[in-house]
């Protein structure tokens, strides 16, 4: 299981949450007949936005996270994650699934069910677009 203290700096890689963006995720939702979506957003340091999102094995999904410094990334963790939050510190188990950078990526879906997705900060606080689509 991954722990991580909500005062250190938020590198994901592998992936970190806090408990001010992941207690709840918030849920991703496309528009009717839409197989993606474009999400602005900014991250403070040290909370990210986790969202969850539905999809099936052996779909693809595609992602592309632009910040002005490079500073953004997404990491992404298969049905079965699991969510603690303590009051200081903040674990997700199993680990994430492979994003490289996660800045931009492509990830065959190994099982259907609800991801977690979290965007955090290599360092400091940014501003993001994600664009996300799966097929």
């Amino acid at each position: 299981m991954a722990r991580f203290l909500i005062p250190l700096a938020l590198a994901l890689a592998p992936g970190v949450a806090a408990a001010e963006g992941c207690n709840p995720p918030a849920p991703l939702r496309f528009v009717a007949g839409a197989s993606g979506t474009v999400l602005d957003g900014a991250v403070p340091r040290g909370a990210p936005d986790c969202f969850t999102l539905r999809a099936r094995a052996g779909q693809v999904m595609e992602v592309r996270v632009e910040s002005p410094e490079r500073n953004a990334a997404l990491s992404v963790w298969a049905p079965g994650w699991r969510l603690a939050v303590d009051g200081t510190a903040v674990d997700i188990a199993p680990e994430p699934l492979d994003t490289g950078d996660g800045k931009r990526f492509r990830l065959s879906l190994p099982r259907s069910g609800e991801y977690l997705l979290v965007m955090g900060t290599e360092r400091g606080g940014a501003p993001y677009r994600m664009t996300l689509s799966i097929r």
